[in-house]
């Protein structure tokens, strides 16, 4: 069939090569632009001293720009990026410092309803100002960029913010022997636990106008069975990333740990293939396991090989 299907000229032929290159080369020089803009973004924001490297930003907006690539979300592509090196640097400092609860105490109070976003209130040290202040500028542009909604920016700040506490105040009250709080764990702007994971989906809805979709996911507790299935499979792969720092000793429980997720991620798609409704749209299932096969690429694939992707994709024109 493929043979047959290679020897069709209306298909097979150079005009549509020459197209799908310049369609190619057209699409990366605006994720070149994007990029540069998220780096700028981190360096003036000085997130580099919280410890993660500009080389893992690169990474997690590779994941985002491969899985959402059309130009018109670039809003989508860059909350993505931006939430997964967020929420890296808020975990480390939540788990490592004694005042989380205070910091996330005055990113409640700092405008929750008002959509008050100054900063006159902060109490904190240098770096938790750092992070409150990028947090609250970072969610305050999205609700300006955001696709537009009858219920307006502000409706859409608020949003915004309830999905960040509601991770925050799991992060605290979680209780995890497996998490080192004194480094930023190699690969964990890529592979999140389903806390990480589901905010993610949160706000990539919410930046791509599925306010109900993302409104349902905030307000319900009892998700539906693709997305608790979704959520299981980055649990998954986070834990196997953690075990991965001693392959040694943890060979067996790694290969357990890999069983299940090959098993889960089966399931999944099977399920994303399925017709039924189970209660989150095409779309939003669509971005589950678009955010699940970017965890299992970045937790499977080795760091060269990977280097090795983001340099073609994201700087290698196509001639």
């Amino acid at each position: 069939m493929l043979n047959g299907f290679g020897r069709m000229p209306l298909v097979n032929n150079n005009t549509y090569l020459e197209l799908a290159k310049r369609d190619f080369n057209r699409c990366q020089v605006q994720h070149q632009l994007e990029w540069h803009g998220l780096q700028k973004w981190f360096i003036e924001n000085g997130l580099e001293t919280f410890g993660v490297a500009l080389r893992d930003v690169l990474r997690a907006y590779f994941l985002a720009a491969a899985c959402i690539f059309e130009p018109s979300r670039a809003t989508e592509r860059l909350a993505w990026a931006k939430v997964s090196v967020l929420a890296n640097i808020i975990t480390k400092y939540l788990h490592s410092d004694l005042s989380g609860n205070e910091m996330m105490e005055r990113f409640m109070h700092g405008g929750l309803h008002e959509g008050n976003s100054t900063i006159s209130w902060r109490k904190g040290d240098a770096k938790e100002d750092i992070l409150v202040g990028v947090l609250q500028q970072f969610i305050d542009l999205l609700a300006q960029e955001t696709l537009p909604v009858g219920e307006g920016p502000m409706y859409i700040n608020n949003l915004l913010r309830c999905a960040w506490i509601e991770w925050m105040m799991q992060l605290i009250n979680r209780e995890d022997d497996t998490y080192d709080s004194s480094v930023i764990q190699a690969g964990s702007c890529m592979v999140h636990d389903k806390q990480t994971f589901l905010l993610l989906v949160k706000i990539i809805e919410i930046c791509g106008g599925r306010i109900g979709e993302a409104s349902s996911m905030i307000n319900s507790k009892d998700g539906a069975c693709f997305i608790q299935l979704a959520s299981s499979i980055c649990d998954n792969l986070h834990h196997k990333m953690l075990l991965s720092q001693d392959t040694e000793t943890n060979e067996a429980a790694m290969s357990h740990m890999d069983e299940k997720i090959e098993a889960g991620m089966q399931e999944l798609t099977q399920n994303f293939l399925q017709t039924h409704d189970d209660g989150a749209s095409s779309e939003t299932k669509r971005t589950l396991l678009s955010v699940v096969r970017s965890c299992y690429y970045a937790a499977n694939c080795p760091r060269h090989v990977f280097d090795r992707h983001v340099s073609k994709v994201i700087f290698e024109h196509v001639f």
